[in-house]
């Protein structure tokens, strides 16, 4: 079902799958939106903090929606959102690092599992995001499935 851009003044009638808070946007207003929200929660980003869970789902999405460009490596929304640690901001972009599994199964007794973490660069200006490194995982790493 059609419906018109929530957006104040707008007069576009969208297709309804651009959704913002809940409401229909034209591209325009909800590329917007997004940007607005991504870059309220980036400035309340504090050194040394960890960022907020909404501003990691606003990059995510957006990373997603996007298609950004992904080095090395394949990394999702609820990657970043739910698995991610050890987050240190910089000017136009965060590292972080997510522990992960590669080549693990489960055979009729339990999980084989082989433990990594991966060492992520996400620039926020040229939209790329890029495995930059690959450590063995120790009992010190969070390891959220097991």
């Amino acid at each position: 079902m059609d419906k018109k851009c929530f957006f104040e003044d707008c007069q576009i009638v969208t297709k309804g799958h651009l959704l913002w808070n809940g409401r229909p946007y034209c591209f325009k207003h909800y590329q917007e939106s997004m940007s607005k929200e991504i870059e309220k929660e980036w400035s309340c980003w504090e050194d040394n903090m960890l960022p907020s869970r909404r501003l990691l789902d606003l990059l995510g999405r957006r990373m997603e929606e996007d298609r950004w460009t992904q080095i090395d490596g394949f990394m999702t929304r609820g990657r970043l959102r739910d698995r991610g640690f050890n987050f240190l901001k910089g000017d136009t972009g965060f590292t972080f690092e997510i522990t992960r599994h590669p080549g693990a199964f489960k055979n009729p007794s339990a999980y084989i599992v082989n433990r990594v973490v991966e060492k992520w660069k996400v620039s926020l200006q040229d939209r790329i995001i890029e495995r930059i490194g690959e450590r063995p995982w120790t009992v010190d790493d969070p390891d959220m499935n097991y």
